[in-house]
């Protein structure tokens, strides 16, 4: 019983991480495609 709790808590635990490692990414994209947009290239320009 005890594997098993803690087989689906692994699984869970590695959904959570792949979702987290996607949610990144699109959030850096969004910000990649912001700064581009309005011609940010320099730290300065924010």
């Amino acid at each position: 019983m005890a594997e098993r709790k803690r087989a689906i808590q692994l699984k869970f635990y590695v959904a959570d991480e792949q979702w987290a490692k996607i949610h990144n990414l699109k959030q850096a994209a969004k910000t990649f495609n912001f700064l581009t947009e309005h011609d940010i290239s320099e730290y300065e320009q924010l």
